[in-house]
């Protein structure tokens, strides 16, 4: 019993992967704890993600977006964050639900357009083929 003890020490000490993950670590699977796959490193973002989001006008104004969300428009409702477009389709920034609690908050008095309430210069990523 002795032993098989100090064998598992050593076997802890020195291998990433038990005895039960090391087939699924050389099939490129990585573990990050015993017996669970790390999801993300199997999937790409091209595959997760949305290829035609929705998008609003930078001229819509932030008292019609709160009312559309509201009405649990089906479309703005399933995200936390929204696309701001301008008239030629480009984009102009970025809202979030956060940012249209704020701006709700702050500016009782004068209306205030989704492009003012947002973010004017979000990061961006491209997608490489």
């Amino acid at each position: 019993m002795l032993v098989c003890v100090i064998a598992e020490l050593i076997a802890l000490r020195f291998m990433r992967n038990s005895i039960m993950t090391e087939k699924l670590a050389r099939r490129g699977l990585r573990i990050h704890q015993e017996y669970e796959a790390d999801v993300m490193m199997q999937v790409t973002v091209k595959e997760v993600m949305d290829q035609n989001p929705p998008t609003i006008l930078d001229t819509m104004l932030l008292s019609e977006l709160a009312d559309l969300i509201a009405k649990n428009d089906r479309e703005l409702t399933r995200r936390q964050g929204l696309l701001i477009v301008d008239q030629t389709g480009a984009l102009a920034g970025i809202i979030t639900r956060g940012d249209i609690l704020r701006a709700l908050e702050q500016s009782k008095e004068e209306p205030v357009t989704v492009l003012e309430a947002g973010n004017r210069a979000p990061l961006i990523t491209y997608l490489m083929s």
